[in-house]
């Protein structure tokens, strides 16, 4: 079986993020190319500091054989069946690796009481003939067992360790491209070490600064988001009771979000928001330009099914409507799902970049309000407005198109 296949049996699904599984293939196929250079005893010392006695014959562990889902067969060791990480095996030589990230050690009940799975691979490993070899935990954010002796390791260290690894017999060399997307995938989830450059430590008072000044302009979005409220009588949007909750949250969004019937943002289907943006926000939801906070209002919704066509011809109308009286401010972006209805959005937005020039030094609290309001405005009358055809307001008839199974 290919390395990609191995991958390919460990797909994600909405129950389980195998994380776990993907990065352990990706550390066997990693070892095994370090086999086939003629340098694991390298890593084998410099890295699991496995001692002299752990190695035997050096010239043997050029043979190694690196396994994932070696299943335990069986023994008076308690751990039939059981499955552990990696293994690597040649004559005489057998080492276990467990892999971890975050999750927990599984514990199992036998007649003794309850045994976890580190424990049940001790037993394994001793209960084998090989001479040499031993017990290896890697983990990120997991804590050994306060009874652990074997040797623990860290992703983070994994990481610093390939940083100076590389293989000089070629660059382009397939251990070479291992290690570098290895130590990427490390990086990417987190699993580096801490860094932190002097340009980063020096920039943290401007940071503070800026997201004060985001703040700031959020509570002008909330409160001209409000006072359109005012004049307005909607249906079925209402401000979350408790807080917005999911990701419309400080620093990364600031101002008010309007939910069907009040719900949390993480459990409803239409949310309507104005405040500023600095990441990401749930799929779609985020500044135009990755790393520049843009003031934005908009309404989100999140179909159970495929869009019927009222609901489609509707949303196109209220888009072009919107932009004949504001100057083509509004864009209407559809994403499909799979599985699911599509994710609609209607949105305009300004980067605080143009606010910035706009204002020449002066306050940006009046330019953000005129934007605020207006847009805010704009929206909720059309919300609001009663749809002669369909007998009810305009968010009651969205909703029920979001919602229709």
């Amino acid at each position: 079986m290919s390395f990609f296949d191995r991958l390919f049996a460990f797909r994600q699904n909405e129950f389980r993020t195998p994380l776990e599984d993907f990065l352990t293939e990706l550390f066997a196929e990693w070892l095994r190319q370090v086999t086939l250079a003629g340098r694991v005893t390298e890593v084998l010392t410099d890295l699991f500091k496995l001692a002299p006695t752990q190695l035997g014959e050096l010239n043997n562990l050029n043979s190694i054989v690196w396994e994932t889902q070696h299943v335990i067969g069986p023994g008076d060791h308690g751990a039939e069946g059981k499955r552990p990480d990696l293994i690597g095996r040649c004559s005489n030589f057998f080492l276990i690796i467990e892999s971890k990230i975050a999750a927990g050690f599984t514990e199992y009940q036998d007649e003794l009481g309850r045994v976890d799975q580190l424990s049940m691979y001790q037993s394994y490993r001793r209960s084998r003939k090989e001479t040499f070899g031993g017990l290896v935990l890697i983990t990120h954010s997991t804590l050994p067992p306060s009874d652990w002796t074997h040797q623990t390791l860290y992703w983070r260290a994994i990481e610093k360790y390939l940083r100076a690894f590389t293989d000089d017999n070629s660059s382009t060399s397939a251990l070479n491209y291992l290690t570098k997307q290895l130590k990427k995938f490390l990086g990417d989830n987190g699993m580096n070490g801490t860094r932190i450059d002097l340009a980063d430590i020096t920039a943290y008072p401007a940071y503070q600064r800026l997201t004060q000044g985001l703040s700031g302009l959020g509570r002008v979005a909330d409160n001209c988001l409000r006072i359109a409220l005012q004049g307005t009588s909607l249906e079925k949007l209402r401000t979350p009771r408790g807080g917005s909750g999911g990701d419309f949250i400080w620093p990364t969004f600031c101002g008010l979000t309007l939910t069907n019937d009040g719900f949390k943002c993480r459990e409803a289907q239409l949310i309507l928001w104005s405040g500023t943006l600095t990441g990401k926000v749930y799929e779609y939801i985020g500044p135009f330009t990755d790393g520049i906070p843009d003031l934005s209002v908009g309404i989100g919704l999140w179909f159970n099914e495929e869009v019927q066509q009222e609901a489609r011809s509707y949303l196109l109308a209220l888009c072009e409507k919107l932009n004949s009286q504001e100057k083509g401010a509004w864009v209407l972006d559809i994403h499909s799902r799979d599985g699911r209805g599509p994710i609609i959005l209607l949105s305009t937005r300004r980067s605080l970049i143009d606010l910035h020039v706009q204002a020449a030094g002066c306050d940006l609290d009046d330019i953000a309000s005129e934007f605020f309001s207006t847009h805010s405005n704009s929206l909720l009358v059309e919300l609001s407005a009663p749809l002669l055809e369909a007998g009810k307001s305009a968010d009651q008839f969205l909703f029920e198109m979001v919602t229709a199974e």
